[in-house]
């Protein structure tokens, strides 16, 4: 849950060192940086340490992980700067005029996955008010855009009141956003990081955006059509789709990025027609195995932060149900499957490769997902993505004889 709470960025304040020692834990930290945002914000603001978030009423909500994770690699001095942001980035806009054409110049795009977009719905059904929306706009089934605005400590994000103010409609906002990124990037912002691969790490938080400077991409000396992964914001990612030695240096380097904070996917997209697409080589290729692993590992992810949130609405609304889990049968490098349970109260099912159902004979059956698909039509639980289902135990036993036919036991599994 906590990776959907909203970001709200600010202006630049001058800095202060933090006193007192520096926090060595991860509650410690967090103590800390309330502190520091109640210095700005007022006692309102309180801490929600399973979600490891701020939250100051509606106003403003800090989630402190990717933070967290950047601290934890710095010095002594870096911390204690570091530590005196959070009141610099917690102060209230009252005094931000957004009709100054300089901030117009100062609006980027922003690369996130569809997963943290439409978690920051539930998080606003969690809480039983729509948070602000940024308006994201499609990239691809994975990966949408906002805007942002480019302030010296922070980014705002671009909500309808935002661009209102600006006098831009989200459309024309990100023209300019993204001319702006281009007037701000290099020519040879790409470099050559492996063999076949090419690289953009300016370090100015805007790199995996850059894979909207579709012009200078298509200056690569690719073979093929430009494959890309945005693992992590700070890294932009490209090989060409015929070079086979290019996209198993590729894939190694994108796993390399997702350990990195502010991840964003570990799935691939490929340029084609002046459009983005998610991307998998086909089963034969070489390093099909390993970009599906990626891909899987970037869903599972996702379903656990979407499941926390669940959970909580669940809880919180006295919903009868359960948010099922996604897990693995064997190496996901090779070839492991996914597989979810349906119990015997309505469940929201994650896509799957395998479905485990349980029948009169209290046998359990591995079914595969297209065929569960097909037979069960279960609609779609609202403002998810990943995509969940909600399967509920009744059809699941009227269609019984029909999953059955298509099912396999653990021992046909194992024979298998």
């Amino acid at each position: 849950m906590a990776r959907f709470a909203l970001l709200l960025a600010t202006l630049l304040l001058p800095a202060v060192a933090s006193a007192g020692p520096l926090p060595s834990t991860k509650e410690a930290y967090a103590k800390r940086a309330l502190k520091e945002i109640r210095g700005v914000r007022g006692a309102e603001c309180a801490l929600e340490i399973e979600e490891f978030t701020v939250h100051c009423g509606d106003a403003f909500s800090l989630y402190l992980g990717n933070t967290w994770a950047e601290y934890r690699e710095m010095k002594p001095a870096e911390k204690r700067d570091h530590l005196a942001r959070f009141a610099r980035s917690a102060a209230p806009l009252d005094d931000l005029d957004f009709s100054d054409p300089a901030l117009t110049s100062q609006l980027r795009p922003r690369i996130k996955s569809w997963a943290e977009f439409r978690g920051y719905d539930l998080v606003g059904v969690l809480r039983g008010q729509p948070l602000a929306s940024t308006n994201p706009q499609p990239l691809s089934g994975s990966l949408a855009i906002d805007i942002v605005v480019d302030l010296p400590e922070s980014m705002l994000p671009g909500t309808t009141s935002v661009l209102e103010g600006m006098g831009l409609n989200p459309a024309d906002a990100l023209t300019l956003a993204t001319t702006n990124l281009r007037q701000a990037t290099a020519e040879d912002v790409f470099q050559p990081v492996a063999e076949g691969v090419w690289a953009a790490r300016t370090g100015d938080s805007y790199d995996s955006s850059r894979l909207l400077l579709t012009g200078l991409i298509s200056k690569l000396p690719l073979q093929g059509d430009p494959v890309v992964m945005v693992a992590n914001r700070g890294n932009l990612l490209v090989a060409g789709s015929d070079d086979v030695g290019g996209l198993a240096r590729l894939a190694v380097l994108g796993e390399e990025a997702m350990q990195q904070p502010r991840w964003v996917t570990g799935g691939a997209l490929i340029l084609r027609g002046g459009s983005y697409s998610d991307w998998l080589p086909g089963p034969e290729h070489p390093s099909h195995a390993a970009f599906r692993y990626l891909s899987v590992l970037s869903r599972g992810q996702w379903y656990a932060q979407q499941k926390e949130v669940l959970d909580a609405v669940a809880e919180a609304q006295g919903l009868k149900r359960i948010v099922g889990s996604f897990g693995s049968i064997g190496d996901l490098r090779g070839g492991g499957m996914t597989f979810s349970v349906v119990e015997a109260v309505t469940t929201l099912l994650p896509e799957v490769d395998l479905v485990v159902v349980v029948g009169p004979d209290e046998v359990p059956r591995f079914v595969p997902w297209a065929a569960f698909a097909e037979t069960m039509k279960s609609p779609v639980t609202p403002d998810t993505y990943p995509p969940r289902y909600e399967v509920d135990p009744a059809a699941v036993e009227s269609q019984w004889s029909a999953l059955e036919a298509v099912g396999l036991t653990i021992e046909q599994m194992k024979n298998q």
